[in-house]
């Protein structure tokens, strides 16, 4: 993982269903859901660091996250 994930994701090493899986528990959990639209999550600080845009569709994340996974 990159250095900016690998801080949000708390590991060096995971598999890319792992991360997809942990990304979707952050933005429950910190309920970065966008009100008027759930299909999109609303990046904080730690999260803009990694898709670099303010707001993002959660079904397209990969797109974004493939850069920061090395296989």
């Amino acid at each position: 993982l990159s250095p900016e994930l690998s801080e949000i994701m708390g590991q060096d090493e995971m598999p890319r269903h792992e991360v997809v899986k942990r990304m979707w528990a952050i933005i429950k959990e910190r309920n970065l859901y966008d009100p008027e639209n759930k299909q999109f999550a609303i990046c904080d600080s730690q999260l803009k660091t990694v898709f670099g845009i303010d707001r993002f569709r959660t079904f397209g994340m990969m797109k974004y996250l493939k850069h920061h996974i090395d296989v």
